[in-house]
C-alpha cells in the first residue's frame, strides 16, 4: 500500500523534475499542495481537524454547537455571520505548532466526556465562503485546503442554486474523497419530502462530476441526522488516514491532466527492464569522428615498416624502410611526445574532424530513448547531446592518443629471419672476396692459386656462394612478405580491439550517460505521476 510519505516524496520529485517541462501552473499548485500537506503531516500529530464550511446563513455555527453539545455562545462566540475562524478542540489540546500552521487566533477546548469518539478532534467553523469580503473567502479557502474532512452545509432554500454549486462547490470537486454535503435546516421541509430532496441534491452533485460524494441532511432544531455526523466525526477521528485521504484526493486532482506533459515510460524488456541502448553506432560513428581508421592504417603501415627493417635483404632494406615509421610521423609511435597531462602528443591526428555523422548516430539514439516525449522535454536532452557532441572530438583524441598503440618487442621469427638474411649476406661476400682474391693474384703476375674446387661440374664455390647469397636473400624476403602481411592485419585488429575500448569508454561516459540520465528523469517523472494517482 502506497504511503502519504511516499506520495508526497513522489510529489516534490515531479515538482523538481518538472519545472520548465511541466505547465508552470501546475508545478506551482502541485508544489503548493505539496508544501501544504508536508506541513499538516509535520504538525498535527494525533489531531484531527475537520472543517464546516459553505455559504452565507447556512446555520455552520447553530450546527457547530450541536455536533459538540455545546452553547458557544456561553463563551463569548455570538456572531451573526461567521468573520473568522473558531477553532474548538475536544479532549486533546492541539499542538502550538498546527494552530499556528492554521492561522488561527483562537480556539476553545471542551472536553471528552460525553463526546464519544472525539477524543482528539479540532472542529474549525470557517469564515462564509461566499462572503463579500475578499480575505474572508480567502481565509476560508486556505483552511479548507488544509482540513481532514470538509462539512460542506446548505440549506433547502438555497442548495439548488447554481452560483452555489458552480462558483463555490464544483472548484472542491478535487477533494470529493473527504468531502460530505450537509443539507441542514431539514426541519422546514415535510418529513415525507426530504428523501426526493437529498435525492435531488444527490442528482445536482453527480450532473457536475460530485457522483461519489456523500451527502446527509440534518436539523438543530429536532435533531435530524445529527448523531449521523457526530458517528462520521467519530469515525474521521478514529481513522486519521483522513489525513492521507485528503492529501491522496488533492494530489490526484492536481495530477489528472498532465499525461501529455510527462514522457512515455521507458520500453522495457522480458524481465521489466528498460531496453538497453544500442552503443554500436553511435561508437562506430565516434571511431570514425576521432580517425581511428586512419591510425589503424598507420598501425599496420608501421607493422609492415619495421618488419621490412628487420627481416628485408639488407642490401635495399634501408632504402625500402627508410625514415620514421607512420605511427611515430602522427606522434602515436615511439617516437611519441608527452603532452603537459602526461598524453601522447597526438597533434597529426585530423583536427576539426568531421562530426555530422556522430550528431545524427546521437539524434538516431536519442529518437530511441525519448520516443513520444513531450517538446519540453526532448528539447534539452537535444541541445545537451549538441553540447556533448561539440566536446567529444577532444575527449576522443585523448583517448585514441594515451591507448596503447604500438608494442616495444620484438617477434622471435623476425631476429630469425634477419639472422638468416645477414648469414646469406655473408656468405655472398665471403664468394665475392674469393672471386676478387683471385682476379687480383692473376692481374698482378703472382703464382696462381691452387684451383679451386667446383659445385658439379659447372659453377665454382665462390661463384655459387655469391650468386646463392643474393639469390637467397631475395628469396627469403619474397616468401617473408606474406607473413608481414598477416602480422600488419593482426596488430592491426589488435590495436582496433584496443581503440575500441577507449572509444566506447568515451562514448558511455559521454553520450549514453547523458541519454540514460534523462531516460532516467523522464521514468522517475512517470513513476511519480502513477504513484500519485495509485488509491
Amino acid at each position: 500500500m502506497t504511503g502519504v510519505s511516499d506520495r508526497l516524496a513522489a510529489a516534490a520529485r515531479l515538482v523538481e523534475l518538472g519545472a520548465g517541462r511541466i505547465p508552470d501552473e501546475a508545478v506551482t499548485d502541485l508544489a503548493e499542495v505539496t508544501e501544504i500537506a508536508r506541513g499538516r503531516l509535520g504538525v498535527a500529530g494525533d489531531t484531527t481537524v475537520v472543517a464546516i464550511a459553505g455559504p452565507t446563513g447556512m446555520g455552520k455555527s447553530s450546527l457547530t454547537n450541536a455536533l459538540l453539545d455545546v452553547e458557544l455562545a456561553r463563551v463569548g462566540v455570538t456572531r451573526p455571520t461567521t468573520a473568522e475562524p473558531l477553532a474548538v478542540a475536544v479532549g486533546s489540546e492541539p499542538g502550538s505548532d498546527l494552530l499556528a500552521h492554521l492561522s488561527l487566533q483562537r480556539w476553545e477546548q471542551l472536553p471528552a466526556d460525553g463526546r464519544e469518539g472525539l477524543d482528539g478532534l479540532l472542529l474549525v467553523d470557517l469564515p462564509d465562503h461566499d462572503s463579500v469580503v475578499a480575505a474572508h473567502r480567502e481565509r476560508a479557502a486556505q483552511l479548507v485546503a488544509t482540513a481532514d474532512r470538509l462539512l460542506w452545509v446548505v440549506d433547502p432554500e438555497k442548495y439548488a442554486d447554481a452560483s452555489v454549486h458552480d462558483d463555490l462547490l464544483v472548484p472542491l470537486r478535487a477533494h470529493a474523497g473527504v468531502l460530505t454535503v450537509v443539507l441542514n435546516r431539514i426541519d422546514r421541509v415535510a418529513p415525507d419530502e426530504r428523501p426526493a430532496l437529498l435525492a435531488h441534491l444527490r442528482d445536482l452533485l453527480r450532473s457536475r462530476g460530485m457522483g461519489s460524494v456523500e451527502v446527509l441532511g440534518s436539523s438543530t432544531v429536532d435533531g435530524t441526522g445529527i448523531a449521523e455526523l457526530r458517528a462520521l466525526l467519530a469515525r474521521t477521528v478514529a481513522d486519521h488516514r483522513s489525513t492521507a485521504a485528503r492529501i491522496e484526493a488533492d494530489l490526484r486532482g492536481l495530477s489528472a491532466d498532465l499525461d501529455d506533459h510527462v514522457p512515455l515510460l521507458a520500453r522495457t524488456g522480458r524481465r521489466g527492464a528498460p531496453e538497453p541502448i544500442d552503443p554500436e553506432p553511435l561508437v562506430d560513428a565516434a571511431a570514425h569522428a576521432a580517425g581511428v581508421p586512419g591510425v589503424l592504417d598507420a598501425v599496420a603501415a608501421t607493422h609492415r615498416h619495421r618488419a621490412a627493417r628487420a627481416t628485408g635483404w639488407p642490401l635495399v632494406r634501408r632504402f625500402t624502410a627508410r625514415g620514421r615509421d607512420p605511427l611515430t610521423r602522427l606522434g602515436l609511435g615511439r617516437g611519441r611526445e608527452k603532452g603537459p597531462t602526461g598524453s601522447r602528443s597526438s597533434r597529426a591526428l585530423p583536427q576539426g574532424v568531421a562530426t555530422a555523422t556522430l550528431h545524427t548516430a546521437t539524434r538516431h539514439a536519442a529518437d530511441a530513448v525519448a520516443a513520444g516525449w513531450p517538446a519540453p522535454w526532448r528539447d534539452p536532452l537535444d541541445d545537451r547531446l549538441d553540447v556533448v557532441v561539440d566536446g567529444l572530438p577532444a575527449a576522443l583524441d585523448r583517448a585514441v592518443s594515451r591507448a596503447d598503440l604500438d608494442d616495444d618487442r620484438t617477434p622471435l621469427w623476425w631476429r630469425v629471419v634477419g639472422a638468416l638474411q645477414w648469414s646469406v649476406l655473408l656468405a655472398a661476400l665471403v664468394g665475392l672476396v674469393w672471386r676478387a682474391v683471385g682476379y687480383g693474384v692473376v692481374w698482378l703476375g703472382l703464382p696462381a692459386l691452387p684451383s679451386t674446387p667446383v659445385a658439379g661440374s659447372l659453377v665454382e664455390w665462390s661463384t655459387a656462394l655469391v650468386v646463392g647469397g643474393l639469390l637467397a636473400g631475395i628469396l627469403l624476403a619474397l616468401l617473408t612478405a606474406p607473413l608481414r602481411r598477416v602480422g600488419a592485419r593482426r596488430a592491426r585488429n589488435r590495436v582496433g580491439r584496443r581503440l575500441r575500448v577507449a572509444v566506447t569508454e568515451v562514448v558511455e561516459a559521454e553520450v549514453l550517460g547523458a541519454l540514460e540520465d534523462a531516460r532516467a528523469e523522464a521514468d522517475e517523472a512517470r513513476t511519480a505521476l502513477a504513484l500519485l494517482r495509485a488509491r
